[in-house]
């Protein structure tokens, strides 16, 4: 290329600088101009924001750093009749509650350390001089930086109103409606806070539960209403008589928690004695003088358990074991109620919540004929399927429910439960069975059984004469003309009485001719005689004949060995039920046995024939070695227990089997501590059990596998 044309190129560039740089120009105000609207419309939506807030809040307020009022205006005319008009000038600290002073000042020196920064906070505003205060929603917003303001913001709103609201709420959902009192999840909560106390300061603290005894009578004969203002009286006089001791709660019907801080088992049972003596003296209610009677049940921390869960379950458990005592008396919990109290309180305590969960169980027990072993008919027992206790017979948890009015409940669920079993066999087409139902006297003795058999009967369209209805002897003698006419009653629907437990109640002949029962069931303490004993030989005999005079059919209960069988039926006994037929049986295993029709006598296992299932050398004993057993722990919580007698059938390093009264539950967190003396030297172990087998009705066989426990 030649200079001359480098030349040319020089130039053209020279002559095109100039629009270059007002194309620049042109952009870069293009650019500042964009930029312009962008920060116009930051500062609007800023502008905006600060005004939405500003309406949000009834009070907007601008502070120094040091927390004078520079500035303030109102939103909300009733703000203005509030403590704000007298604030300008002044430093918002000065009208702040005494208690939140302290966390105003925290949130400033916050707020300062951060440009742009926001904290929101509920505090409260002195109303007058008189101390009144309002509750207040504050937002803090710092602005020290900001030209507009050059301080720190405060928006206020009174929520006064939402906060009275708030704690109308609270006061409803934590305390009993009709009493006043704190409620149970209150309550609890309170004991939760004593505890977290005293476990940091150490001491000790009592709990008490009191029940009053007398209010069903007051709301069936005076009506609920009465009985109501009785508790209401009830609960003053208590209050009244603790006063700042402690607090008193109410949990549900006539149960009343009271937690007593600091109260030492030295001053405790003087307490007890005074709140009893309390009530000795009568309540005037409408021109009525009713009285009540009162148990309590009393736990001390720390030797009643460690949580609140514990301490109230004992302070319960001590409750019921006052009750068994008579009313009007109390007793301190102790590690010296052993198993059988502390299942009995449990069940009693579970008992509402297992029907509504459905826990119970239907079983039933064949009744053969003795000839021919053919299934004539069955008797229905119910069960109750704890979910700690595990399979529960009637004998624990009956009498229980007839103490807590349960009873009718848990009679008609039997009741339905058996004639609709009966019915869907026969549409099966098994062979049809008579079904057997126990009547307790309470059970029994309500206005309504009779309507209530014929609607069950009418519900599950089974004929009446396939159903049983059971009553022992005793019931009978005690309530003879109302029992009688149900009697009568029923039989003329075409429903069989049977009298069970016959032979322990000494009744007369004449009463047996009245009675005109269908069926007589000889009671299990006779039979057990059989054969060795010759007495009982003689009343079973006698009582044969007795029955064959007035038409009745003889069962024989708690059959358990073929002797015993031979007996009864050299001694011409009609019909067979035990355990050498069978136990009580699931539906769905009754059912299989119906189809086969005969009833094949079993081998009763004893305690000495249950398979060794350890693989450890034991030493089998030539007698069993006395022992005792506690429960330590349950369900993950420790349990405090007295011991309980157990027979050590033979031992080894790895476990032990032995035989007990008490129905244990097989479980994995249920540990246990056993206690004997062998060769000399005391042996302290625990356990766990791994299976366990029913000998018989008062008899239960286990299998112990020793653990190590970490002390």
């Amino acid at each position: 290329m030649d200079r001359k044309s480098e030349d040319y190129k020089g130039y053209a560039r020279a002559t095109e600088l100039p629009n270059l740089i007002d194309e620049l120009k042109t952009e870069w105000l293009k650019l500042e101009k964009e930029l312009k609207q962008v920060s116009e419309q930051l500062r609007l939506n800023e502008m905006r924001f600060k005004t939405v807030i500003q309406r949000t809040y009834d009070v907007n307020m601008l502070l120094t750093h040091e927390g004078v009022i520079k500035h303030y205006s109102l939103n909300d005319e009733a703000a203005a009749g509030g403590p704000f008009y007298r604030l300008q000038g002044r430093n918002l600290f000065d009208y702040l509650h005494q208690d939140d002073r302290e966390k105003a000042k925290e949130i400033f020196i916050r707020l300062e350390n951060k440009s742009d920064a926001s904290e929101k906070a509920v505090l409260r505003i002195i109303d007058d001089d008189d101390g009144a205060y309002i509750h207040c929603e504050m937002l803090f917003m710092n602005f020290l930086t900001d030209p507009d303001f050059q301080g720190i913001a405060v928006y206020i709103k009174d929520i006064t109103q939402n906060r009275l609201a708030l704690e109308k709420l609270f006061d409803i959902s934590n305390h009993d409606f009709l009493t006043r009192l704190p409620n149970k999840p209150f309550f609890e909560s309170l004991v939760s806070k004593e505890l977290y106390l005293t476990e940091n300061k150490g001491g000790t603290f009592a709990l008490m539960v009191i029940q009053l005894h007398g209010l069903e009578f007051v709301n069936e004969t005076l009506t609920q209403s009465i009985g109501d203002l009785l508790l209401k009286e009830a609960s003053k006089r208590l209050q009244e008589f603790v006063k700042n001791k402690g607090i008193v709660a109410r949990f549900e019907g006539v149960y009343f928690p009271i937690l007593l801080p600091q109260m030492r088992n030295g001053t405790v049972g003087q307490m007890a004695t005074d709140l009893i003596s309390l009530f000795e003296q009568p309540f005037i209610i409408q021109g009525y003088e009713l009285s009540l009677t009162v148990n309590l049940g009393i736990s001390l921390y720390p030797e009643s358990g460690g949580t609140v869960h514990t301490i109230i379950r004992n302070a319960y458990s001590a409750l019921h074991h006052a009750n068994e005592t008579g009313p009007n008396t109390y007793e301190v919990y102790s590690s010296n109620m052993n198993i059988k109290t502390y299942k009995r309180f449990s069940l009693f305590h579970d008992l509402q919540m297992a029907l509504k969960n459905q826990e119970f169980l239907v079983y039933f027990q064949p009744r053969v004929e003795a000839k021919t072993h053919r299934i004539i008919a069955a008797e229905a027992l119910i069960r109750w399927e704890h979910p700690k206790w595990g399979m529960v017979s009637p004998n624990e948890f009956i009498p229980l429910a007839e103490k807590s009015g349960l009873i009718g409940s848990l009679g008609e669920f039997v009741l339905n439960r058996a004639c609709q079993h009966v019915k869907e066999w026969q549409e099966k087409g098994l062979e049809p069975v008579k079904v057997s139902v126990n009547f307790s006297i309470l059970q029994f003795l309500q206005r309504d059984v009779i309507q209530m058999v014929e609607d069950v009967l009418k519900q599950t369209s089974l004929e009446a004469k396939w159903l049983e209805i059971e009553i022992t002897e005793s019931v009978l003698m005690e309530n003879e003309a109302v029992i009688l006419d149900k009697i009568s009653k029923l039989s003329r629907m075409g429903i069989s009485i049977a009298i069970d437990d016959f032979g322990t109640g000494y009744s007369s002949l004449s009463y047996l001719r009245k009675l005109k029962a269908d069926i007589i069931k000889i009671d299990r303490s006779f039979i057990k005689g059989i054969p060795d004993d010759r007495d009982s030989i003689d009343i079973v005999a006698a009582i044969l004949q007795l029955a064959k005079k007035f038409k009745m059919r003889i069962v024989a209960e708690g059959v358990d060995s073929s002797e015993q069988l031979a007996t009864l039926k050299r001694l011409k006994c009609d019909e067979i039920q035990g355990y050498l037929f069978s136990k009580p049986l699931r539906v769905d295993q009754f059912e299989l046995l119906l189809k086969e029709g005969i009833c094949h006598p079993e081998q009763i296992l004893h305690a000495d024939s249950v398979e060794n299932r350890r693989e450890h050398l034991r030493i089998k004993l030539t007698y069993p070695l006395s022992g005792e057993m506690t429960i330590t722990e349950m369900g993950g919580e420790e349990v405090s227990l007295g011991a309980t007698g157990i027979r050590i059938l033979d031992i080894s390093p790895g476990g032990l089997r032995m035989e007990t009264v008490e129905k244990l539950p097989v479980r994995s967190d249920m540990i246990l501590r056993f206690s004997t003396t062998l060769l000399g030297t005391k042996l302290d172990q625990y356990g766990k059990v791994v299976w366990r087998k029913e000998l018989d009705d008062d008899r239960q066989c286990y299998g112990i596998r020793f653990i190590r426990r970490e002390k």
